[in-house]
């Protein structure tokens, strides 16, 4: 086998595997448009994937502000966040898609949101609010769509 043959090959099989992800994007996006859902819910504010400030202290009640600052500086790395709903009983976690910065003050409090649920468990918020001692609190982000 020469080099030029061996390069030859190496380009029909990335051609291939590139017409692969296009095909699988638009089959994503046909399922995405098929399955997306209007959803209301109501939970904690969480970040997940963080071994510094693991979301189930939360869910048991820790709010300490060595958690919650733990908690906000594996976000501000990429950590996803997520609203924890029934967290005392049958948990379930939505992970929001496009999360802001501007979220990270209220990690670890309760909020409300509606959004669009795009695949199971994942949401891109449209609406968002806190709970603070008065009731209800509108929270303006830069990326809710």
């Amino acid at each position: 086998m020469t080099l030029e043959s061996r390069h030859t090959g190496a380009l029909t099989k990335a051609i291939r595997l590139h017409g692969v992800g296009v095909l699988m994007s638009l089959w994503l996006g046909t399922v995405y448009a098929q399955t997306e859902t209007s959803v209301s819910i109501e939970g904690l504010l969480v970040v997940i994937e963080c071994r510094a400030a693991n979301y189930q202290q939360i869910r048991l009640g820790d709010t300490s502000p060595e958690l919650v600052q733990a908690a906000t500086t594996c976000a501000r790395t990429g950590a996803p966040l997520a609203v924890l709903v029934n967290p005392k009983s049958n948990p379930v976690l939505y992970t929001l898609v496009a999360p802001s910065e501007d979220l990270f003050a209220y990690i670890a409090h309760h909020i409300r949101l509606t959004g669009e649920e795009i695949s199971a468990g994942l949401i891109v918020p449209s609406n968002l609010e806190v709970k603070t001692h008065d009731g209800w609190m509108q929270v303006a982000t830069t990326s809710m769509m």
